[in-house]
């Protein structure tokens, strides 16, 4: 069954840059090159991508601008061994090699071209939290609406060779009986640890989300996604598949169901979706197994359904956004004998968050703070749960550095389940070496802040993953991650370190 979705996939992208028909186009375009800059001012040209499996009712348009014959580019260069910068109304785009969506027998050859800044974010479509749901918002749009891309054409046959042929390329697919994307994303991983082999899941998860937008502008959004255990499979690692015990849901757990509308900038939103305490914390949620234990977002080896940090149940949301800041509010109440997502310790909690982005330089600050009440009284000696958190966020090229710190009280619990008084922070600085090559570093760190605790439990995670992409937006990737931990359990005995080689594979349709 998955070979069959696979390859079905496989084809549909191969021949979604296929069109039958062919555009006279008038235009000026300004073309630049490391070796050489050309113009070309009311030309016309026709292009065809032949395509015998193309639907008039997928109503695919191709807008065509034809550069100077006369590009002084030999062929080796033609063939984007590095990468060439064309500018459209005013915006420069970058094509390179890793940017190759389409190779025909006829030796023509199609790029998807972008921004600095679209280049940035498909760097960073591996952002977890709210930015998953944007993502596949974004998806549903382009097929209902029509996607809009640059791409860069190349053609090397003999009686146009050497000739780079840029133009406007839009795709329509109308679909408006289901508005919705599932999908499956297979997440298994070979780890070392303690000297012995296991191969494990690493929190494979599947989900269905529908999104329409109606006439007025509203938006209505329902999202069902669940973690999904292959008991054949090994153990699950990674703190982001943790699920709530009580967590209802097929096969392991529920991760998230819920609603939403939107209506320009506002969001409201109900049921179990990522709490506003995770707009901030999943700065630095991006490792691909190892992670996310310094901010503690899945606490009391949990997923945060509870206290709200992380996978918040029983949730009612309000998100603002604007352009140079988000802000997020959230109240929580797990009524006894009526919960739909949760039953546990917490009775109700709130929580804020202020993301700021009008910064020069990529420069990025968070702040969040969360409060869930206990509902028995004498369950800790010493009040309830609070977590406060800030962060920083820094992107340029090809650099991403995300850094959280932040305290908490009853909110943490050591490898005994007692609960902490604690100071927490995370590193995650990314390099991107090649287009589908990344290396990240960074580390986790947990120091108890209590001079009635008595343990002695201290996280202490270096972590280092190299990453390579099998696709432009990081959903296909394989992996090398290593964690070595200096950190010591409650009693004294040594954090064990850990490595492992694995995989992730989205499919979706």
């Amino acid at each position: 069954m998955l070979l069959f979705v696979f390859t079905t996939v496989a084809s549909a992208q191969s021949n979604s840059l296929s069109s039958s028909d062919s555009v006279d186009i008038n235009t000026t375009l300004s073309v630049e090159t490391n070796t050489s800059t050309f113009t070309d001012e009311n030309k016309k040209a026709n292009y065809q991508l032949s395509d015998s499996n193309s639907s008039s009712e997928q109503n695919s348009s191709v807008s065509v601008y034809l550069a100077s014959s006369d590009t002084n580019l030999t062929k080796e260069e033609t063939l984007l061994n590095d990468s060439i910068s064309v500018q459209h109304d005013g915006i420069t785009y970058n094509c390179s090699e890793a940017d190759l969506i389409s190779d025909d027998v006829n030796g023509t050859k199609v790029f998807h071209c972008a921004t600095e800044e679209e280049k940035r974010m498909r760097d960073n479509s591996d952002a977890r939290g709210t930015a998953e749901a944007e993502m596949l918002k974004q998806a549903i749009k382009d097929e209902t609406e029509g996607e809009s891309r640059v791409v860069l054409v190349e053609n090397n046959e003999s009686n146009i060779s050497g000739r780079w042929k840029p133009f406007y390329y839009t795709k329509v697919i109308v679909d408006k009986v289901i508005p919705a994307k599932g999908y499956l994303s297979l997440r298994f991983a070979e780890l070392y640890q303690n000297e012995t082999f296991t191969f494990a899941d690493s929190g494979t998860r599947g989900g269905l989300f529908y999104y329409k937008e109606f006439e007025n502008a509203l938006e209505l959004v329902f999202h069902y996604e669940a973690s999904i255990q292959f008991s054949s499979r090994g153990e699950v690692i990674g703190s982001d598949a943790q699920v709530d015990d009580n967590s209802t849901g097929f096969i392991l757990g529920t991760r998230l169901n819920y609603a939403a509308l939107s209506r320009d900038n506002i969001t409201g939103t109900v049921g179990k979706n990522w709490g506003v305490y995770y707009d901030i914390a999943g700065m630095t949620d991006k490792f691909m197994v190892f992670g996310a234990l310094g901010n503690g977002v899945y606490n009391a080896g949990t997923d945060g359904g509870g206290s709200g940090t992380g996978r918040a149940a029983n949730v009612l949301q309000l998100r603002i956004k604007k352009d140079v800041y988000n802000i997020g509010l959230q109240l929580q109440y797990h009524k006894k004998g009526f919960n739909l997502f949760y039953e546990g310790d917490y009775e109700y909690g709130a929580g804020v968050s202020l993301y700021y982005k009008g910064l020069d330089n990529g420069m990025k600050i968070g702040l969040t703070a969360n409060y869930a009440h206990f509902e028995t009284s004498n369950l800790l000696s010493d009040g309830h749960d609070i977590a406060l958190l800030g962060g920083l966020s820094y992107q340029k090229n090809k650099v991403s550095l995300d850094y959280t710190i932040g305290a908490s009280k009853n909110h943490i619990t050591d490898d005994q389940g007692n609960y902490i008084e604690g100071i927490g922070s995370e590193l995650y600085l990314r390099y991107r070496i090649e287009e589908k090559w990344r290396l990240a570093l960074g580390f986790n760190y947990v120091f108890p802040d209590d001079q009635e605790y008595q343990g002695q439990y201290e996280v202490k995670d270096y972590i280092a993953s190299m990453q390579y992409s099998l696709n432009e937006n990081y959903t296909r990737l394989v992996y090398f991650e290593v964690k070595h931990s200096r950190g010591t359990n409650a009693d004294g005995s040594e954090m064990g370190s850990a490595a492992a080689l694995g995989f992730r594979y989205l499919l979706d349709y």
